[in-house]
């Protein structure tokens, strides 16, 4: 059992309310995701009395956990986007504050129509987001340097295009207060572009519950294809990209359903759709005691659970959950097995095959019986 205390931060347009909430506070979720959403935080306040001054709409916010022993780390920064008030009659009255890291009031959802000739991503993602009200907008990797002859935002929001334009280029597109940052996916980097850590989640030490499929065949493909029309020769083309690892049995071949403009396109689009099927073959959950460095993208290393399910993952959400009762948790959802995970490398006779070898089990009277499968009859059980 963790005996650690946990310790949280709250700073709310810049004033710290930690000492504040310390009597009134009985949750804090923090959710960090891989996609296109916006991260997302929430507080609840044992609101008696309706004593509590509510924060204004827009308001800057800040959230730290982790524990005594080494105090807070920030977890999450955004803008109050909604206030709620909930209670009953013999159930008290409860204020929750929610926050999103990007900033909903702001000109990032207001829709546009510009296009940019010959350039690179990194230049058009940085001046359409200075438009939209961002301080600041890196591309990092090789897709920075990502060059079309036309770039083009139609009629569609600066968080539209730039998601429809990370799913094209194989990219994770999000969004943090002013900044927002471009990474290619699945590689491993931070907002600033440098590895992120390994979590470890570990039976008898930090592992609280697991919930692990590490094999699902629906999202694999053999192929992925893309198509574009070779206007110098007249005729439709076809960019076909080979999954390096696929599972037994899996023929299948995926095409976009919607034709790209290029060759370059074309080539992109069909490995950007190898890589989500890679990152969608198993997965599963896992809960382990408060860890505020876990964050999406990065890696988790699961051990202790059994053959088969330990190995690495990539994270794909974190949520952060302190309360008053239960302490500091993390819940890390899992895909993209890599490792070992999904392999049992034992030999039947020693895993104890649930496909053939013999082997004895006891009944209640001690009875010994030899069987190859199937549930005890009520004589043998008798």
């Amino acid at each position: 059992m963790n005996r650690r205390k946990a310790a949280y931060s709250v700073f709310i347009d810049g004033q710290d309310l930690s000492a504040g909430f310390v009597a009134i506070l009985t949750s804090i979720t923090v959710i960090d995701g891989a996609g296109e959403n916006a991260d997302s935080a929430t507080i609840d306040l044992d609101d008696a009395g309706g004593q509590i001054s509510l924060p204004r709409v827009g308001a800057k916010i800040m959230i730290g956990l982790g524990w005594q022993t080494t105090g807070p780390v920030v977890v999450f920064e955004g803008t109050v986007d909604d206030i709620r008030s909930n209670g009953s009659r013999g159930g008290g009255r409860m204020l929750s504050i929610s926050a999103k890291s990007a900033d909903t009031r702001s000109k990032l959802k207001e829709d546009s129509e510009k296009h940019k000739d010959k350039a690179k991503l990194s230049e058009v993602a940085s001046e359409w987001g200075k438009d939209a009200g961002l301080s600041e907008v890196k591309v990092h990797g090789d897709i920075a340097g990502i060059e079309r002859d036309y770039w083009s935002m139609d009629r569609e929001s600066f968080l539209s295009w730039a998601a429809r334009t990370a799913r094209e280029v194989g990219a994770t597109f999000k969004v943090m207060g002013d900044k927002a940052v471009f990474t290619p996916r699945s590689s491993g980097q931070s907002a600033s572009g440098k590895p992120l850590p390994t979590i470890r989640a570990a039976w008898g030490d930090n592992l609280i519950s697991w919930n692990m499929s590490p094999v699902l065949s629906r999202d694999d493909f053999k192929k992925f294809e893309a198509r574009w029309y070779d206007q110098k020769e007249a005729k439709w083309k076809t960019k076909t990209f080979e999954a390096k690892e696929v599972g037994e049995g899996i023929e299948a071949t995926k095409m976009n359903r919607f034709a790209a403009s290029d060759e370059d396109r074309a080539d992109r689009e069909a490995k950007s759709q190898g890589g989500e099927s890679d990152r969608e073959k198993g997965g599963g959950s896992v809960e382990i005691d408060g860890e505020p460095a876990a964050t999406a993208e990065a890696t988790c290393t699961v051990a202790g659970t059994r053959p088969g399910i330990d190995g690495t993952y990539r994270i794909e959400k974190v949520t952060h959950r302190y309360t008053r009762s239960s302490g500091y948790t993390t819940t890390l959802d899992l895909k993209q097995p890599k490792g070992d995970a999904g392999k049992d490398t034992r030999k039947s006779e020693k895993a104890g095959s649930a496909t053939g070898s013999a082997k004895t089990i006891t009944s209640p009277n001690n009875s010994a019986i030899n069987r190859t499968g199937g549930a005890p009859s009520e004589s043998e059980l008798a």
